[in-house]
């Protein structure tokens, strides 16, 4: 018995010492992912071509200078897309830019104090700010004390932006002379900058209809 027990253990242990892995950690194994294919788009495979003049002009071009250039593999739209395509997508991603140029504008015409009459208030970015009447968290005042939850204007990541307000886009709804002077252009009377503006007139388009500059985008 006790003969068979050594013989059993040996082997137990000549087994285990013939493992591929070695007694390495070599993580667990999965299965590879692959995205599924985005619709309406079509898988362009990667390549390489040469870059350079194929058939160089001895006069102009003494040494022209070739090279092999490589393309990683993307998507891309199987057909064109339409105008109304188009400006679908412009009103999907103007809303945030210019949410955006709105919020550090009312910082800098507004600055860090409670100011909630001012018609650009709710643009104001979100941070560890406490209103009026408002008693601090425990977490804001830990914030506080370690440094943290600071609003750096020129740093995005630490705030946020007040999607909870409307954007108003019609000339007639405007708050106030800033808020024109952010999305038309210009100077507003209690703002730092000359804006550039996010509309192109109506007597600079084909349609004689204001258009948003997709160039900002």
């Amino acid at each position: 018995m006790r003969k068979s027990l050594i013989v059993t253990i040996f082997l137990s242990l000549i087994l285990s010492c013939s493992k591929s892995d070695r007694g390495e950690l070599i993580g667990v194994k999965s299965n590879k992912f692959f995205s599924d294919k985005p619709q309406g788009m079509v898988l362009i495979p990667s390549g390489s071509f040469t870059m350079g003049p194929s058939n160089p002009s001895a006069v102009l071009d003494q040494n022209p200078t070739l090279k092999t250039v490589s393309v990683k593999a993307f998507y891309m739209d199987e057909t064109e897309i339409t105008n109304s395509e188009y400006r679908q997508f412009v009103n999907w991603v103007r809303d945030s830019i210019v949410r955006t140029e709105l919020a550090v504008a009312s910082y800098y015409k507004i600055g860090e104090e409670i100011s909630e009459d001012d018609p650009m208030w709710e643009f104001m970015p979100l941070y560890n700010r406490v209103g009026d009447g408002e008693e601090k968290t425990a977490y804001q005042e830990y914030l506080e004390e370690n440094g943290l939850g600071i609003l750096d204007i020129e740093n995005k990541s630490t705030y946020k932006l007040n999607w909870d307000i409307k954007i108003p886009w019609e000339r007639s709804e405007y708050l106030d002379a800033n808020y024109a002077a952010v999305l038309e252009g210009g100077i507003g009377p209690d703002l730092l900058e000359d804006y550039e503006g996010f509309f192109i007139p109506a007597d600079s388009t084909p349609n004689a209809l204001r258009a948003f500059k997709t160039k900002r985008i």
